[in-house]
């Protein structure tokens, strides 16, 4: 496994022991980006929330949700959800991770991390 995947997962449970994380034995049988494949092999979110310093948390979702998740947002074809945080979508275009403020009528992206693997950094830091 990945160090930042194992440091997340135990950083994450220490925050909060009901956190569960699963592997995934055929991640290749969910339609992820391949950026997304290690992490969902080996810390598949089953029940995750991290919460942040200003008290909002952050919602990872299981590979059994990612299809449904991505109908729920009427964002480009070229990104992906897969977390919220307090119900606005984080999401991967190309390989930055981004938000943006669900609901409103303008698509406006906001800049989280370059990679997904330093936006786990920042999560845990």
């Amino acid at each position: 496994m990945d160090l930042i995947y194992n440091d997340f997962i135990t950083k994450v449970k220490l925050q909060d022991s009901r956190n569960e994380f699963g592997e995934l034995d055929r991640v290749e049988d969910f339609d992820i980006p391949i950026i997304l494949h290690d992490f969902y092999k080996y810390a598949n979110p089953i029940d995750v929330e991290v919460t942040q310093e200003d008290f909002t948390s952050i919602k990872f979702y299981p590979a059994s949700s990612l299809l449904n998740l991505q109908n729920e947002y009427d964002l480009p074809r070229d990104t992906f959800v897969f977390a919220s945080r307090e119900g606005d979508p984080i999401l991967l275009k190309g390989e930055k991770v981004y938000t943006a403020v669900h609901g409103v009528e303008k698509w406006d992206p906001k800049l989280l991390a370059n990679s997904f693997d330093e936006f786990l950094g920042m999560l845990i830091s």
